[in-house]
């Protein structure tokens, strides 16, 4: 995922659920100093789901493609 901090890492397991699909699991922090908290009608900051889609494109790539760790995705 490219984090440096464990923390900042979402996603928690992936599945290949037939010819490339995949099944990937995440689980969102309760409090995060960047994103902020649930909004009074128990939205969460819809940043969330857009680091935890970015998170997704290098574990895939890596994971279930094998493209090598010293590739950069840019």
């Amino acid at each position: 995922m490219h984090r440096a901090a464990l923390a900042e890492v979402f996603l928690t397991s992936w599945t290949e659920s037939g010819p490339d699909s995949y099944r990937v699991s995440a689980q969102w922090p309760r409090f995060h100093s960047f994103y902020a908290d649930a909004d009074e009608g128990g939205y969460d900051d819809p940043m969330l789901l857009c680091e935890t889609m970015r998170q997704t494109f290098p574990l895939l790539a890596h994971a279930a493609y094998g493209m090598p760790l010293g590739f950069a995705l840019s």
